[in-house]
């Protein structure tokens, strides 16, 4: 196997950074005395500080999570708990910002509970100050998936995600299983170092399968789409998996229609976001992905999402939309308990039932959608669903790194945020 140095460079960077602290999904629902006060300070509090990351390059975003989040705070308000949100706008990978943001929510507004869409480094200083204050936190990201680390033990700090790197994880293994075990990678240069490229190497190894070739845009070569497709087809990988984003993933898969590749490819969800379709044009055809959320699931829980939604903002909810909205489904399912200890918690929400062991910190249960993306002829690309995958307890640390100091988190940094 073939592995780009300034991928595994960047990785074990990132690897050997995040061993020094640990983050516990669902924390604060662990140990008695403690929950019983975050219940009742969820059930009570009439003012929710909220971290917004900003982005000149998807300003959407914040606003999606954002409008998500209102949808299930807002039916609360309806049943008589009035919610005043004060909102702080914070750059995405900035601790000293974001921790200063904390307290001024704290001492100067009073809050009584924080959400964030923050990444999981900055989540961990924000969780230090919200715990020695005794606000329950909840963090919202792309990636995050599973944590557990003994050192963390922030019983105020819970977790919120898309399963970037869990969808990762198992996206190896589908490509292995459907195309073939000899497959290629294609990556930009700020996703090679990051745990979604990690467990996608995992994915494809426990199935009995091996990444032949990582090809890393370095952003210094001008021909790289042209210079990769033609390695590429001399080599006849069974599929590529593209870790790119944005135009730099339209591009490429431009690049590749142009050559008329026949080879299945698979990307994130986020390259096939449905609100961002509209750039794609046909690039997208036949582009496979695995998704936590898709407009077009057919259960009763989303379809209510989906009208709520754009009744409320005339617009289609996104991935981040249903993100924030998860996160409200979480605070809902709290509010009238007192005395939480280590146990299940199991959620209805649109994508099906997601389930969290409230010891562990883990999702021990949540669906995984294959999708694919195809092109018509008059409108922008749509995505398929062509089935739901069981997911449950094999995407947990048996399958992906023992090592619990660490945080398998899909994205640092993500650049959608910048």
């Amino acid at each position: 196997m073939h592995y780009n140095p300034v991928t595994d460079q960047i990785m074990n960077n990132r690897r050997n950074f995040l061993k020094s602290f640990g983050l516990s999904l669902g924390a604060a629902l662990t140990t008695g005395s403690v929950t019983s006060t975050a219940s009742e300070s969820i059930m009570n509090t009439k003012r929710i500080g909220v971290l917004l990351p900003t982005s000149t390059k998807y300003p959407e975003y914040p606003e999606s999570f954002l409008n998500g989040l209102n949808l299930v705070l807002d039916e609360l308000s309806a049943k008589g708990s009035k919610i005043e949100l004060v909102t702080e706008m914070v750059k995405f990978g900035y601790t000293s910002q974001a921790v200063r943001k904390t307290k001024k929510l704290i001492e100067s507004n009073r809050v009584g509970l924080i959400i964030g869409l923050l990444n999981t480094n900055v989540a961990y200083h924000v969780g230090e100050i919200t715990r020695e204050a005794k606000i329950p936190t909840y963090i919202a990201n792309a990636g995050e998936n599973s944590t557990g680390n003994e050192l963390a033990g922030n019983p105020f700090l819970n977790f919120s995600t898309l399963n970037l790197c869990r969808n990762s994880l198992m996206a190896g293994k589908f490509m292995v299983d459907n195309f073939g075990k000899r497959l290629a990678v294609v990556c930009g240069l700020y996703d090679s170092g990051y745990d979604s490229i990690n467990a996608f190497r995992q994915g494809v190894e426990t199935s009995g399968g091996s990444i032949s070739e990582v090809f890393t845009d370095q952003q210094v070569d001008s021909d790289f789409n042209e210079r990769t497709l033609t390695q590429i087809k001399q080599q006849e990988f069974d599929g590529i998996f593209i870790l790119m984003n944005g135009p730099k993933a339209y591009n490429f898969l431009r690049t590749v229609k142009n050559k008329k590749l026949t080879v299945p490819i698979m990307t994130t969800s986020f390259v096939a976001d449905e609100n961002q379709l509209i750039h794609a044009g046909e690039t997208m055809d036949n582009v496979y992905h695995l998704g936590s959320w898709s407009t077009n699931l057919e259960g009763e829980e989303n379809k209510k999402f989906v009208s709520d939604y754009k009744n409320e903002f005339y617009t289609n909810p996104d991935q981040f939309s249903y993100l924030g909205y998860q996160t409200g489904l979480i605070l809902k399912s709290q509010q009238n308990k007192r005395n939480l200890t280590a146990g299940e918690l199991s959620l209805q929400s649109p994508v099906g039932k997601i389930k969290f062991d409230l010891g562990t910190g883990c999702t021990t249960e949540s669906p995984v959608y294959v999708c694919k993306t195809v092109s018509g002829h008059f409108s922008s690309p749509q995505n398929v669903i062509l089935e739901k995958i069981r997911s449950e307890d094999d995407h947990t640390e048996t399958t992906l790194d023992q090592d619990t100091n660490n945080i398998h988190s899909g994205w640092l940094n993500p650049y959608l945020f910048v």
